[in-house]
């Protein structure tokens, strides 16, 4: 009766031990696959210096030559979340001190965001490191909207 309780204890420590080992197996395989870089992260390729391919024409005044707005500007990752992207209103021909805020996921971000009196809602598009290609409303507080369809380049 002995041996046999003995054996049993001895079945037991091998099997815990077995158990052990599997787990330990496991839970590195978990860890390594964890370090892979989170491609939901905004790319390092918005970054950088920007010019649309077409002028914006503001809506409210639409026969007004000072609603023509040249835009170039720059675009970062936002320091404090690494899932979006900071737009300068130059971009968008808005004044320096504005700025717009996007939710990004890889080469994809999205925008609706008031900005002085226009809200400014869209999607953006990184084709490639030197290409954005931009797809936004503009609305001024008076309801008139317009729609455009815009490509920025790097500069």
């Amino acid at each position: 009766m002995y041996i046999c309780t003995l054996e049993i204890k001895k079945y037991s420590v091998i099997m815990r031990n077995i158990i052990i080992a599997i787990l330990s197996i496991l839970f590195t395989t978990l860890s390594f696959f964890a370090c892979e870089p989170d491609n939901t992260l905004a790319s390092s390729d918005w970054n950088g210096n920007w010019r649309m391919n077409e002028d914006i024409i503001f809506p409210q005044t639409k026969n007004n030559q000072n609603s023509i707005k040249t835009s170039s500007g720059t675009i970062k990752i936002d320091p404090n979340n690494e899932r979006k992207i900071i737009i300068s209103g130059e971009l968008f021909g808005l004044n320096p001190s504005f700025s717009i805020s996007a939710s990004v996921v890889s080469s994809n971000a999205t925008f609706d965001q008031k900005v002085g009196i226009y809200q400014i809602k869209g999607t953006a598009v990184l084709n490639n490191s030197n290409q954005i290609t931009f797809n936004f409303n503009i609305t001024t507080e008076n309801s008139n909207t317009e729609t455009y369809n815009r490509i920025a380049i790097r500069i």
